[in-house]
């Protein structure tokens, strides 16, 4: 039941503190009224990010639809709201709490489940050697995981009818421990559990086991700062489609914040929890879609259109953010089913369709999403630039020079700069410069 304070909060809202709200670059309009509300609320008392907190908004809904909805693409191509979510920002800039505000409905049920899953696990180990063998070992059944190895994560899928939310704090954590306990290939299964197919695993070992894992649902989320963001894109994880599979929320300029006088957190985290937990409440059910309205659908294929153009100029010049834009496909539609399943949370929607203002909202945070993504590969493609381990007077001397150039032209460059003819000849011999024959050299 939603809670009766609401009303009054949003009573308190003034348009003072509504103009107070940055520019920020997530569009919050998008969202039902009641969340936007929350949202300004939180950011002006609680000093939330609005880009995080918005951010953290779709990975709380994502959790708690889990399996309960699909939204139809076409005939036999169907998507779950799975999304995988990181927040890039210096330390103190409050990435963590908008993901601990809006996970709170989560972590109170898991608290109250492990509670009576303990006190099963104490009856059952009171009980007889007999009686053991007639009776299972109570599971705990948890809707939010972290720090889990593939074979815990596969076990606990597998006594969750809804599915999963991986929370990571660090994100940098989670993928370095990537078969810390096996030397299988574990950055692969996650491939397929974003794409939400179904996927056989076999150990050799017996003790290992082997695993078949049906429709799986795993949503992600974590933070990230941006000295590290290179680690998600090691390792081959930018060439098998790992980090393409990311949305990153990367907003400009945050600093660490002073503190400022806080209302009523409470009513506002009950508010916010009240809007979960209705979504939370809908059972897990294989065959329930969702299709786009014939205005909606129009939107949506003007919208697909235009990535896929895109998508086929990155793939034509050799860009590798295209395969992000492929990925964009799937996401418009998670997305779009998300925002209606948010207006159920808001008792606006009755779940029949998606309708055309959720076709627009998705198209909003996708592109909002595409711009975010594009200032992250650029920054990895900058940082990996072969120029980057140049010292400053290396690069200015780099940039004077022709694409190829003599030994003595060279030379003649890097006097203007004031550096000697030895340094100079020692610089050739560096990772930029390719030797075509004697005396004559080019950039690489």
């Amino acid at each position: 039941m939603r809670n009766a304070n609401f009303s009054e909060l949003k009573e308190n809202l003034s348009e003072k503190i509504f103009s107070q709200l940055p520019n920020s670059g997530f569009p919050i309009e998008v969202f039902p009224e009641e969340i936007q509300e929350i949202i300004q609320k939180a950011h002006n008392e609680l000093g939330y990010p609005v880009d995080y907190l918005s951010c953290s908004i779709l990975f709380a809904a994502s959790v708690a639809i889990g399996k309960s909805l699909k939204v139809e693409v076409k005939p036999g191509w169907s998507e779950r709201a799975i999304v995988w979510l990181a927040l890039i920002g210096n330390p103190g800039t409050t990435k963590s709490h908008p993901l601990n505000f809006c996970l709170s409905h989560f972590e109170i049920r898991d608290r109250v489940s492990y509670k009576i899953h303990r006190d099963e696990m104490d009856c059952w180990r009171k009980k007889s050697k007999k009686e053991k063998e007639s009776i299972p070992v109570p599971l705990w059944n948890q809707r939010l995981v972290s720090d889990i190895t593939l074979e815990a994560l596969i076990q606990a899928l597998d006594r969750n009818a809804k599915g999963l939310g991986l929370w990571e704090d660090e994100l940098k954590g989670w993928v370095a421990n990537f078969n810390r306990y096996n030397s299988g290939s574990e950055a692969e299964t996650w491939l397929t559990l974003w794409s939400g197919k179904s996927r056989r695993i076999n150990r050799k070992t017996e003790n290992a086991g082997s695993f078949f894992i049906d429709d799986p649902f795993v949503s992600v989320a974590g933070t990230v700062q941006p000295s590290v963001i290179q680690s998600l894109f090691s390792h081959g994880r930018s060439q098998n489609g790992f980090s393409d599979r990311f949305l990153f929320s990367y907003p400009e300029g945050l600093i660490a914040e002073n503190w400022q006088s806080v209302s009523n957190k409470t009513d506002l985290q009950e508010c916010f929890n009240s809007i979960i937990e209705r979504i939370d409440n809908l059972p897990a059910t294989p065959d329930k879609y969702l299709v786009f309205t014939p205005n909606a659908d129009k939107i949506r294929i003007s919208w697909f259109n235009r990535n896929q153009k895109m998508l086929n100029e990155a793939n034509k010049n050799g860009e590798k953010h295209g395969n992000f834009f492929a990925k964009l496909n799937s996401y418009y539609h998670r997305i779009a089913l998300i925002i209606e399943t948010l207006k159920y949370g808001c008792n606006e929607s009755d779940l029949i369709y998606i309708t055309e203002a959720s076709a627009k909202a998705s198209e909003k945070i996708t592109e909002y999403f595409r711009k975010e993504n594009l200032k992250v590969f650029q920054s990895m493609q900058s940082h990996n630039s072969p120029l980057e381990k140049l010292t400053d007077l290396e690069k200015k001397i780099f940039n004077a020079l022709e694409d190829s150039f003599t030994t003595a032209e060279g030379v003649t460059v890097a006097n203007e700069f004031s550096m000697p003819e030895r340094t100079f000849k020692r610089f050739l011999t560096s990772h930029v410069f390719r030797k075509i024959k004697h005396g004559e050299y080019c950039k690489k």
